[in-house]
């Protein structure tokens, strides 16, 4: 509703926050990336989710002990949207960045070194909103229909592998985590989520017993390592189970992937023909069918364009920004640097970036930069990420599409679905800074995107 705020008080011509201040109320990502940014009371948002945790564990604990109410406290924090309200020095401060601000032109359009105006951020929300505003066209429409009763609805659970390197806001499995819930949603199933740790960890009870103790009729597994023994396990028994980005196989066991190798192939191919002669790969742990197949990719492309592979040049991040950033800086010493950078993930991808901005480069100048997957941050990055889009909504509607198709009819072979991938070419290799509407958000069915597809 801040945004809302900004947007009008622009709009009538106001400044914020010399004629009016704003402050809003959760501290989300978009009051950072704002221009002006959003003075705004944040909520310590893992102390709720926590909390609401203890606090369900002792009710179960202790059922006939009293209920506590727990209030936590929040923060105000402090930036531009109310800055002016000072005077003094600050205020000084503050008639310098609009003179700053007014004889810039990017600063004018809302492109300050990552950040975006008020006007397209409230664009980006009402894009959001309208997808959503779908989805719940939907449900009514299913509801008119009427709801099944419980008895009639499955049960399926959910299992996805997120390692604390993983979890990243607004990442490739944050989205397919939600595409899966709307999807199971829209066919009357009830989603049950159960949470896996690092591999190698103890679980305790196995992810089958899981299923079989709350009544699972299948089981959707994403990002569980091929050798682990739950993959195992669920691939060898005969509860109907559909893998995301694992070439699950079994009687009873299908799998749903994005073509990995072709979306190598392509970054690589793009990368070449704006002139990249040394070409570098940032890898997860290296040992994933999605690593390996976007290293086979980026190999194979690589021999077919006559370009030298360099063992050196491929380096594994382990899917983290933190470690791309190193990695990156690694490269960046060696005697012939890499010209061009190709991330098995966009999360990788920005590590790149920052240390190739650090170490004084130009993004593409002396280094383009490609990643992987098109998550939300590919196109509020400066410059803006060129990268390889999986269409998570597709992925998600076929895995629940799959584990259907298994349960009505039993007798046919387990799905096996490999999706097509896409290209989307935007500042970080040459090309145009990008549209807001995302194209790849929950619903298959959305507007296409005005970025350059290729």
């Amino acid at each position: 509703m801040a945004i809302g705020a900004l947007c009008a008080l622009e709009e009538a011509g106001l400044r914020v926050p010399e004629d009016v201040g704003v402050v809003g109320f959760d501290d989300s990502d978009l009051a950072r990336l704002i221009t002006p940014s959003l003075t705004s009371v944040r909520q310590d948002v893992i102390g709720l989710g926590t909390t609401a945790i203890e606090v369900m564990l002792r009710i179960l604990g202790e059922p006939e002990a009293p209920l506590t109410a727990s209030v936590l406290p929040v923060q105000l924090k402090i930036r531009e949207s109310s800055a002016g309200r000072s005077s003094g020095p600050e205020r000084q401060r503050q008639g310098a960045r609009e003179k700053r601000r007014t004889e810039d032109p990017e600063q004018q359009n809302g492109n300050r070194k990552g950040r975006l105006s008020s006007a397209a951020i409230y664009r980006h929300l009402g894009e959001t909103q309208s997808l959503a505003a779908e989805v719940l066209r939907r449900s009514d429409t299913a509801r008119s229909r009427g709801l099944k009763p419980a008895s009639e609805r499955r049960v399926v659970a959910l299992a996805i592998l997120k390692t604390p390197d993983q979890a990243f806001k607004r990442a490739f499995l944050d989205d397919i985590c939600c595409s899966i819930r709307a999807n199971a949603f829209r066919h009357d199933i009830d989603l049950l989520t159960f949470s896996c740790v690092t591999p190698g960890e103890p679980r305790g009870t196995s992810l089958l017993e899981l299923c079989r103790q709350h009544g699972a009729a299948g089981i959707i597994v994403v990002s569980l390592p091929y050798d682990d023994p739950e993959t195992t396990a669920l691939a060898n028994s005969e509860l109907p189970c559909v893998a995301i980005d694992i070439d699950l196989l079994g009687s009873r066991a299908g799998f749903v992937m994005s073509d990995n190798v072709s979306g190598a192939v392509q970054a690589v191919r793009h990368l070449a023909e704006r002139g990249c002669m040394r070409i570098a790969f940032l890898s997860g742990y290296g040992v994933e069918r999605v690593a390996i197949d976007r290293r086979f990719g980026y190999q194979s492309e690589l021999a077919r364009l006559g370009l030298e592979q360099r063992q050196e040049y491929v380096r594994l991040a382990r899917w983290d920004h933190r470690i791309a950033y190193e990695e990156t800086r690694w490269l960046l010493e060696l005697p012939a640097p890499p010209d061009g950078i190709f991330a098995a993930s966009d999360v990788m991808a920005i590590g790149a970036l920052k240390a190739i901005i650090d170490k004084g480069l130009r993004v593409p100048e002396d280094i383009a930069v490609v990643g992987f997957d098109d998550i939300e941050y590919a196109r509020l990055l400066t410059p803006s990420l060129t990268t390889i889009r999986q269409n998570r909504a597709s992925l998600a509607g076929a895995a629940v599409e799959a584990l259907l198709q298994m349960l009505e009819r039993p007798e046919e072979a387990p799905p096996v679905s490999v999706l097509p991938v896409e290209l989307v070419v935007r500042e970080s290799t040459g090309g145009e800074p990008p549209a807001l509407l995302d194209s790849n958000a929950l619903l298959p069915e959305s507007p296409p995107s005005s970025d350059q597809p290729v």
